[in-house]
């Protein structure tokens, strides 16, 4: 089989009517290069359709101009090799692990997913996510605490069987609220979150959103692995063209 870009542009799309959380692949590792190329480039697509529109909002007047204020927060406290390191390798590795692992249901992974997810809720909700300070340590005991009660509530097989039955019934549910929760989490990397904010909301964190699907897609369809690889990716392109 030849995969090309039309051959992954019916996959993502065929996908995305219905996701489901098979784990397809043992495709080459060529074909999963290719693919994490082909889901570059639709998120950079993707990006660039959400900068227009945001774009014609501002310029009309419509739209106020809301700036991502994530990096010179971190660039107040670190220096730019360090800043670098956080957006470009530990980011993407902690937001793969809470939102993206569970895709792909075992108890293994809503562990995992469910530490690194509650140290990003408490962190966008508190401020300053990526900062280490003596507050870190107390949302990594919180991940822990959190990850081990999950971890004993699946240890109950019928809870276990039951969990997994909801999952596989209504996974495009699982799916688009885990991108959902991604998506609206990173509206906290634009300052005090206000009701103009929240109005405009879905503009904002658009991009982010289609992040989060081309992400989840990549995870499911090639790995983990390849979802952070991708996000890496990303963040790095991102950091470039902000720094040009």
């Amino acid at each position: 089989m030849r995969y090309t870009i039309s051959s992954y542009l019916y996959d993502f799309f065929y996908f995305i009517k219905k996701p489901n959380g098979f784990f397809y692949e043992k495709l080459p590792t060529t074909a999963k290069i290719k693919y994490l190329c082909f889901s570059f480039l639709l998120i950079f697509a993707g990006a660039f359709f959400s900068a227009l529109l945001s774009q014609i909002l501002k310029v009309s007047g419509i739209m106020p101009n809301f700036r991502n204020l994530a990096v010179p927060s971190l660039l107040k406290s670190y220096n730019i090799f360090i800043v670098y390191t956080i957006i470009v390798v530990i980011a993407p590795i902690i937001e793969e692990l809470a939102f993206r692992a569970l895709l792909i249901f075992s108890k293994f992974n809503l562990v995992i997913s469910s530490g690194f997810l509650f140290y990003i809720l408490i962190a966008s909700f508190v401020g300053n996510g990526y900062l280490f300070n003596t507050a870190t340590y107390y949302k990594i005991a919180g991940s822990i605490v959190t990850a081990l009660l999950v971890n004993e509530v699946l240890s109950k097989e019928n809870i276990y069987n039951n969990i997994k039955t909801i999952w596989e019934n209504f996974f495009p549910v699982v799916f688009y609220t885990s991108a959902a929760i991604f998506a609206y989490l990173h509206l906290f990397n634009f300052g005090t979150v206000k009701l103009e904010k929240v109005l405009f909301s879905p503009i904002i964190v658009l991009p982010f959103f289609i992040y989060a699907i081309a992400l989840g897609f990549v995870r499911i369809k090639l790995g983990l692995l390849w979802a952070v690889l991708l996000h890496v990716m990303l963040n790095f392109f991102v950091r470039i063209i902000q720094t040009v």
